[in-house]
């Protein structure tokens, strides 16, 4: 899940298990602290910003209270986090620049391979990929042509 975009997703997501993930507080609490920390705000810094009050944070992070999804979606749209990152078990690996053929994850179909260089693009701006085409194949609907200048523009 990329992030709850609409009410819907919201919805969804709510009775797919948002209950289930804030039983265990301890979870979101210490987890709330590492990333503000992270960040470098202040309890206060992070509620001014978020539109909450300074016990609100206070409270989550001590798990005195179990947040609301509205709350925490304020608290991480402050983070630039999602859902999913604040809750993934999983730390994203280190940086790494070279891959072998067997760490790239085909994104492709109709015979056209997208390879996606990384496993994960959690945290990361950018995918890029590595595209092989079939003898034969189109990227577009119709084919494009162009007259030829009869002299080089340079």
């Amino acid at each position: 899940m990329a992030g709850l975009s609409t009410l819907r997703d919201t919805r969804r997501f709510d009775a797919l298990g948002w209950q289930a993930m804030i039983q265990d507080d301890a979870l979101i609490g210490n987890r709330l602290r590492n990333f503000r920390e992270a960040k470098g705000l202040s309890q206060r810094e992070l509620a001014r910003q978020a539109g909450l009050t300074h016990g609100t944070i206070s409270f989550i992070e001590r798990d005195k209270i179990s947040p609301s999804i509205g709350t925490m979606r304020q608290i991480l749209d402050t983070l630039g986090l999602t859902l999913s990152e604040f809750f993934a078990t999983e730390t994203p690996p280190a940086s790494k620049y070279f891959f072998a053929h067997g760490e790239l994850v085909n994104v492709g179909s109709g015979g056209v391979d997208l390879l996606q260089l990384g496993q994960s693009l959690v945290g990361r701006p950018l995918q890029v990929l590595l595209e092989f085409y079939p003898p034969g194949a189109e990227t577009a609907g119709s084919l494009t042509a162009w007259k030829a200048a009869k002299k080089a523009p340079w």
